[in-house]
């Protein structure tokens, strides 16, 4: 007999297995098995390749987790019990697990598969890359004023730009530095967060735009819809990016509206 704490420490030993990781990858087609967004991106020739994939439990292996259910000798971490998505589906499927019920991921899981073994099998890997659609480019950055409009430009997305004017003093470039940081972990984080706190994101932003306001320095925003092609997909991908740019209220790029 195993005592429930001896069962903890088992459980806890436990591990997705590098033969179970490398066929869920591989029959994934590298690919979110909802939105089939390409898990592996290469934003220059001079950095690697990021994965950004999530090995996703169908069945949690926690009592609290979403989809829970108790199964004898059950491998919880084996790659039938293992969906391949990207952060955003990731958390949605975990949140809404009312909807996307055991019986339901599966059949994504499978039918994707499905999709990749068809579609991809005798297909060449073509360079993943970023298209820009010229009626997506932003013509005009609009002014961001508060954490909350900050917020909703960015949740979701998958990079931002980030530009700047000239930087004048040591504390303008510490502020600056600090506001794109903010955004980057943002960015990151966001689904972490349940809705009802989404507003300590919000006065967190808030925060970091008065800090630029009151040195004379304002934030404008906006979002593009590009997309990413290449790899092994037929089609191309929708890839959402927030472009962000802070300048001194003297610049004679702003126009007062």
């Amino acid at each position: 007999m195993i005592l429930a704490n001896e069962q903890l420490e088992v459980m806890e030993l436990m591990a997705i297995t590098d033969k179970a990781r490398k066929l869920l990858w591989g029959k994934s087609g590298n690919r979110c098995a909802i939105c089939r967004v390409s898990l592996s991106v290469k934003k220059s020739d001079s950095l690697d390749e990021t994965l950004i994939g999530e090995e996703c439990h169908i069945i949690s292996k926690s009592k609290q987790g979403p989809r829970y259910k108790e199964k004898e000798n059950f491998n919880y971490d084996s790659y039938e019990n293992l969906v391949l998505l990207c952060r955003n589906h990731h958390s949605l499927i975990d949140k809404q697990c009312e909807t996307y019920t055991t019986e339901l991921v599966r059949k994504i899981k499978r039918n994707h598969e499905k999709w990749v073994s068809e579609k991809l099998h005798d297909n060449k890997k073509k360079p993943t890359g970023i298209k820009r659609i010229e009626d997506n480019i932003p013509e005009v950055l609009a002014e961001i004023k508060d954490g909350k409009t900050l917020f909703g430009l960015i949740k979701g997305v998958m990079a931002h730009n980030f530009d700047y004017d000239e930087i004048r003093n040591d504390v303008e470039k510490e502020i600056i530095q600090e506001f794109n940081c903010c955004i980057s972990e943002t960015i990151d984080a966001w689904d972490l967060y349940e809705g009802s706190s989404y507003i300590d994101l919000h006065l967190m932003l808030d925060e970091k735009i008065k800090k630029l306001n009151d040195s004379r320095i304002m934030v404008f925003g906006e979002n593009e819809m590009m997309y990413l092609t290449g790899g092994n997909s037929l089609e191309d991908t929708p890839w959402k990016v927030a472009h962000i740019k802070v300048v001194h209220s003297d610049n004679p790029e702003v126009v007062k509206m």
